[in-house]
């Protein structure tokens, strides 16, 4: 028995502007019937801002010495630069008490 398998592809924008590709095949449903019902799943990520954050965070508990942690931040304030919310960052970064490592990656990036 030979049979042509032919995906049907959906398309979904997240509100973030994320376009995510489902695929599925016709006879799924009885082949695993566990998939057989939608499933519904929020899927959510950092911004660029509050993972900038996040790290300044874990380098000032850290006692400052992670080379990674610190790597990491200036390389996102490089790659992310005219995109960032310095406002929402220096506002946050005086909360979690990182306001001093925060103007010194923004310092330390690039042009």
């Amino acid at each position: 028995m030979s049979f042509t398998c032919q995906p049907q592809w959906r398309s979904t924008y997240s509100s973030q502007g994320l376009m995510l590709l489902i695929a599925s095949v016709s006879g799924d449903e009885s082949r695993f019937p566990s998939r057989a019902a939608p499933i519904q799943r929020r899927f959510s990520w950092d911004t660029p801002e509050d993972t900038i954050l996040r790290k300044l965070e874990w380098y000032r508990r850290g006692g400052e010495s992670s080379e990674r942690q610190w790597r990491d931040v200036v390389g996102i304030v490089n790659a992310q630069s005219a995109r960032l919310d310095r406002a929402y960052m220096r506002d946050w970064a005086v909360k979690l008490s990182v306001s001093d490592l925060l103007e010194r990656a923004l310092g330390d990036s690039g042009p």
